[in-house]
């Protein structure tokens, strides 16, 4: 069988020219073989193909395997947007002790106060008080937090 040069690099057969032609029309056929011609010559792989024309085929499956895969993906049911949690509000109380831990921090480390273990005492002292009114602000939540443990120490 005789292949014809088609461009500097694709050489194909009449009959094989025609079944292109046949399957993709002429537009189609001369741009996967420019695409070939291209792929050929950047990389100088004139003699690794014994087939142009299956070269082409295997490419064109290719492609559309890959559109049929996005097509696929992209009709899949989309996530929900996880929903942000609402912001809790801190009460006046608790904002006000975060201020003054947040101040009281800012001063011992302005100062380089860390190694005075008096600052430190202090810095503690307001942190507990921080955790006292967070724990406060839900009893509920403590009280079948303390529940749930006795039940589960007695058995219940």
């Amino acid at each position: 069988m005789t292949k014809n040069k088609y461009f500097d690099f694709v050489f194909l057969s009449s009959e094989e020219y025609k079944k292109l032609v046949d399957k993709f029309g002429e537009k189609d056929t001369n741009e996967k073989m420019e695409n070939l011609n291209n792929y050929i010559g950047a990389r100088g792989f004139q003699k690794k193909y014994k087939s142009h024309y299956h070269v082409i085929l295997t490419w064109q499956n290719k492609t559309e395997k890959d559109r049929q895969k996005k097509e696929f993906i992209s009709n899949l049911p989309q996530e929900k947007p996880v929903q942000p949690r609402e912001k809790k509000v801190d009460s006046p109380e608790i904002t006000a002790i975060k201020n003054e831990y947040f101040a009281e921090s800012q001063r011992i480390n302005t100062g380089k106060l860390w190694k005075n273990p008096e600052e430190r005492a202090k810095l503690k002292k307001i942190s507990i008080k921080l955790n006292q009114a967070i724990n406060d602000a839900r009893p509920v939540m403590a009280t079948i937090s303390t529940n749930v443990s006795c039940q589960m120490k007695l058995g219940i």
